[in-house]
């Protein structure tokens, strides 16, 4: 079956490769090509007058992220990036390299890719055989050989592996590959015969192949759904609307509405794709009612603005008499499950049969009975967490539950877990300083600890490898010490409890913790405990960051309450003020920048709490009105889909 194949390759065509910005992809692609191809020549000139390459190779040769710190070395930046920083430090840090290994590791490099690009495979073995090629996968040398002969090699990298797989399946020949370099020459044949029955579908060449693995997995343009189980479809769906933007009833009073708002790349891509004319919609409103108050239709097929952006025309239904509350939908055991309740930043959500059935129960009878209470998403997977720990004959199921863990946390998630691959890979999104590691599950019983027979370094290495992972991160129910710690602090690998996941889990949903505070978790050698406390003191700052912009609110309000005319308040005198209440109270003494850090926020347009004056500030909203509004600006930017 392929005619969901050729839709996929319909719309990476019309929404990112024949886009300016697809195009610009392409580009840089071609532009990389002639670089690589400049480089290896001068390395090759190098080689043959018996200069030293090892800088050549290791900088100018090998795939770098398009960071500052890599820009301002002379790194080269690569479309299909490897290293972030330093590849000398990240290695020898890893134990993959002693330093004066790097000269005879920089030479095989080049022998076995200049040994393949002359038809000699025998530098390329005598590389795969040699101890230097350890930490070195697919990842880092397949971009060179693309470049150097891209009608011959491709990139395979865990973009390519997954698209690969999922090509393969939709024309009905399932098959697979992998990111280990002992399979690379293989698996390029396979990629290159795949694209050539992709031709006449629009995948005309390796490049564009390259670039429909990335859209196919990216989430940013719209894929990303590869390695998910099916879903099952959608019958009606849900819209959000934000009162400071629009509300439902001006739906019905101007008996209809041209939907515009929906312009994160989600809902964006449910409009272009899913949502069709006469589909049922459900308009919920988010503060202060927070509530499903009505139901529409969509009136006729969603259409592209001028502005290119996807819009739908949505038709009034009725006004239901008894709306249904965001307590009832939490405390539903079906409709608890609505994705934006889950991932409340989402502005279009899809409702599933069963879920377009409990609504329809509740909306007949407006007086349900008391509902059993259900657990938030993060209470939920701590239970899961402490059950599945335990479960030794179903070692799958904590894997699954520390994979929805990590998501919780912000990260990225691919759950793998099948022999020979890495139980959890987990990707911190932060751009050119993204990170990525891998994640090995143990379960125990309840009366024992994770000992080193049940753990393999060598293994958790392989998996590092072949993810180009940063770190490695162990999780078990205990451990045991000995030698369990001393060969993962040799092996840089960081370990962790399923306890500590959990009490890290309730920080996080307190206030959430940013992906580049949770990188130092995955930094540390052995057990995390150092690592846990920093990001408990981090947390402590945040809440009590918090409580100090409300403390500031308060101030301001007392202070002006107290003068006839308004008269601008300093940031000083706020500090003065909360220094010698913390002071009498035995509370952390504020510090002045922090003082005007808060007065700055406030004040900023987007906030419009605080106006400032002269050398001071004025509060122009009383404190409710003030928190009110920060609530909105959050609920606000909530919708905006990221």
């Amino acid at each position: 079956m392929t005619s969901e194949l050729q839709e996929r390759i319909q719309w990476y065509h019309a929404e990112y490769l024949d886009t300016p910005a697809g195009q610009k992809h392409l580009a840089i692609v071609e532009a990389e090509i002639e670089e690589v191809q400049r480089v290896f020549i001068e390395i090759r000139r190098k080689y043959q007058a018996g200069e030293d390459i090892t800088e050549d190779v290791l900088r100018h040769l090998l795939p770098h992220s398009d960071t500052q710190h890599n820009r301002e070395h002379g790194y080269r930046v690569s479309t299909w990036p490897c290293i972030t920083k330093d590849i000398r430090t990240w290695f020898e840090n890893t134990g993959w390299k002693e330093p004066d290994e790097w000269p005879a590791t920089a030479r095989m490099i080049f022998e076995a890719i200049d040994g393949i690009l002359r038809g000699d495979e025998k530098p390329w073995r005598a590389f795969l055989e040699s101890p230097y090629r350890r930490g070195f996968g697919t990842g880092f040398l397949s971009p060179i050989l693309f470049c150097l002969d891209d009608q011959r090699f491709v990139v395979i990298n865990s973009k390519v592996v997954k698209t690969y797989k999922y090509c393969t399946a939709q024309l009905g020949q399932p098959d697979d590959i992998d990111a280990s370099l002992d399979n690379y020459l293989e698996n390029a044949a396979k990629v290159r015969a795949l694209q050539a029955k992709l031709a006449s579908m629009g995948l005309r060449t390796i490049p564009e192949f390259d670039i429909f693995c990335h859209f196919m997995v990216s989430k940013r343009l719209g894929g990303g759904n590869l390695t998910r189980a099916s879903e099952p479809d959608d019958a009606a769906w849900l819209f959000v609307a934000n009162p400071t933007i629009f509300k439902w009833d001006q739906a019905f009073a101007e008996n209809g509405v041209e939907w515009t708002q929906s312009l994160g790349s989600y809902a964006q891509k449910l409009l272009r794709r899913k949502i069709k004319a006469g589909d049922r919609v459900f308009g919920y409103q988010t503060g202060p009612e927070y509530e499903i108050r009505c139901e529409l239709k969509v009136a006729s097929a969603p259409y592209q603005t001028d502005e290119g952006t996807w819009a739908v025309k949505l038709k009034p239904v009725r006004v239901f008499e008894a709306s249904i509350s965001l307590a009832t939908l939490r405390a539903h055991p079906v409709l608890s499950n609505l994705k934006f309740l889950q991932q409340t930043q989402m502005s279009i959500t899809g409702i599933t049969q069963a879920q377009l059935n409990a609504l329809q129960t509740l909306l007949a009878a407006p007086e349900p009975e008391t509902l059993p209470a259900v657990h938030s998403p993060v209470e939920a997977v701590c239970k899961a967490l402490k059950r599945a720990q335990y479960d030794t004959s179903h070692p799958d199921r904590f894997e699954e539950s520390l994979a929805e863990a990590f998501s919780l946390l912000g990260f990225e998630t691919e759950h793998q877990g099948s022999p020979g691959k890495a139980d959890i890979v987990v990707v911190g999104q932060l751009g050119a300083e993204s990170y990525t590691a891998i994640v090995e599950a143990k379960t125990s019983s309840q009366d024992s600890n994770v000992g080193l027979a049940q753990v393999s370094y060598e293994s958790m290495r392989d998996h590092r490898e072949e993810n180009a992972a940063d770190y490695a991160l162990l999780i078990a129910p205990a451990f045991s010490g000995g030698k369990l710690v001393d060969r993962a602090i040799r092996n840089h690998v960081s370990m962790i409890t399923t306890r500590d996941l959990i009490a890290l889990l309730k920080l996080h949903e307190q206030f959430p913790f940013s992906l580049s505070e949770l990188q130092t978790l995955f930094e540390a050698k052995g057990p995390a405990a150092d690592a846990l406390r920093r990001l408990e003191r981090v947390h402590t700052q945040h809440t009590e960051y918090l409580g100090l912009a409300n403390d500031v609110l308060q101030v301001f309000d007392n202070l002006q309450r107290q003068q006839t005319n308004s008269q601008p308040i300093p940031g000083v005198a706020v500090h003065l003020i909360l220094f010698q209440k913390a002071q009498t109270q035995s509370l952390a003494l504020p510090e002045l920048e922090q003082i005007n850090q808060i007065l700055t926020l406030l004040a900023n347009p987007a906030i419009g709490v605080l106006k400032e004056q002269g050398s001071g500030y004025i509060l122009i909203l009383p404190p409710d009105a003030a928190r009110r509004r920060v609530q909105a600006l959050a609920d606000h930017i909530a919708e905006g889909e990221a």
